[in-house]
Formats: C-alpha cells, sequence, structure tokens
C-alpha cells in the first residue's frame, strides 16, 4: 500500500544567528524564570487535576489556599506561564509552517487566558476585577509604567 504525505516546508524566513542568538537564548532563559518564580504560586496537585478526578469537581483557584495570590511575579503578569509559553513559541527559528502554526497557537493561548479571566471574575468577583485594573495581563506595563516615569 503506498501512503502520500504532503509536507509544507519553507526556507527559513528569520533565523537567531550572531549576536541574535544572545537575544533568543535570553528569551528562554525569561520563560524558564517566568515558570519557576510562578510554579511556587500555584497548586502542582490542581494544576494536574488530582482534586477534580478525586472529588469530581474543582478545588477553585490554583493556589493552594484556593485564594487570590497577587504576590511575586503574579503582581507583575496575571499569566506568566502563558507568557512563558509565548515567549517559548516566537523564540526559535522561523519558515512559513512554524509561523502559521504559532499564530495559530497563540490565538487559542489568547483564548483560553480570556476564557479563563471570565472564570476567575466569576470565582473572585470584584477582587480579581481590581487586580486586572492593576497587573497587565501578559505584557507588564501596568508594572513598568509606574517605575518608568519616577
Amino acid at each position: 500500500m503506498y501512503s502520500h504525505s504532503a509536507r509544507f516546508e519553507t526556507e527559513p524566513l528569520f533565523t537567531w544567528e550572531g549576536y541574535m542568538s544572545i537575544i533568543e537564548y535570553g528569551l528562554i532563559s525569561l520563560a524558564a524564570v517566568l515558570v519557576l518564580t510562578s510554579a511556587r504560586h500555584y497548586s502542582m496537585l490542581q494544576f494536574f487535576g488530582i482534586p477534580q478526578i478525586l472529588h469530581g469537581r474543582p478545588k477553585g483557584a490554583m493556589t493552594e489556599s484556593g485564594k487570590l495570590d497577587s504576590s511575586g511575579v503574579l503582581g507583575v503578569v496575571r499569566h506568566p506561564w502563558y507568557l512563558a509559553a509565548f515567549i517559548l513559541l516566537w523564540a526559535s527559528d522561523f519558515n512559513l509552517a512554524e509561523i502559521t502554526i504559532n499564530i495559530v497557537l497563540s490565538v487559542y493561548l489568547v483564548i483560553g487566558t480570556l476564557l479563563e479571566e471570565r472564570k476567575l471574575v466569576l470565582e473572585f468577583g470584584d477582587k480579581y476585577k481590581l487586580y486586572q485594573r492593576q497587573v497587565s495581563m501578559f505584557i507588564p506595563l501596568k508594572w513598568l509604567g509606574p517605575k518608568l516615569h519616577r
């Protein structure tokens, strides 16, 4: 039996070469720092769905306490893991296929984040709405702004 598969390959449109590779490794390091520094704020059991499996329903927030946490990196960006995912998606060499895939995955991340935001507003109410006003979703502009205007 003959199997034919099509490949969507193109020439590289962008590569992290020379001094640009320093930026690439810096971005990858930033993503690792975001994941590691924010991991201490989350319940890994909740993240992996253990309470949902054991009790048939979510425990609530991703934090150990079940309360809204805005300390540490969560006071800089609301979704550090998603930001790390964006960074890792875009800190690589690109051809047309990879750009297409990264755009689709980026849109998926944004939609998923917006849905999660709606869930968090329902769960925490005005506290989360205040948190949204004070802390940026991905890019820490609300955190940087006051520091740049000093």
